[in-house]
């Protein structure tokens, strides 16, 4: 191959380096604010007698229940939807036959 052609290559492999640096400094970011969570609640259940330290880790990927109920219903308005419209296409082709 020429250098032409590994031109893309490069360009490639540079982007994919920029993406996984970008990502690397996303999850530190994320990792620092999470500790300097738990170290201010850890501060502020020492001084204070209202707030307690957390008992378990902090879960975030939890939906709330309001977001379960909204995704349920939404997923049984879609089953309802899918089957009226596949009834719909079976009615149009016998129609034609």
């Amino acid at each position: 191959m020429n250098p032409k052609k590994l031109n893309a290559f490069v360009k490639a492999f540079k982007e994919k380096t920029e993406h996984e640096a970008a990502v690397f400094r996303e999850q530190a970011n994320f990792t620092a604010w999470l500790q300097g969570l738990y170290i201010a609640r850890a501060i502020a259940a020492n001084f204070s007698k209202n707030v307690r330290y957390y008992s378990e880790p902090i879960d975030f990927n939890k939906q709330p229940d309001d977001a379960k109920a909204a995704f349920e219903r939404f997923s049984i308005y879609v089953e309802v939807f899918n089957a009226q419209f596949e009834q719909r296409e079976k009615n149009k082709k016998e129609v034609k036959e």
